[in-house]
């Protein structure tokens, strides 16, 4: 049960790091100019 747990705490970690790298990202690309339809592309 514990290892479960543990399992289940590294993909929610890996999950919300992922999620807050695409936000930096997006932060990031707005502030030079790129536009949204452009980022997204990628």
């Amino acid at each position: 049960m514990a290892g479960s747990i543990r399992l289940k705490l590294a993909g929610n970690f890996m999950l919300a790091s992922a999620i807050e790298a695409m936000a930096e990202a997006s932060t990031l690309a707005q502030a030079h100019g790129v536009a949204a339809a452009d980022f997204l592309g990628l």
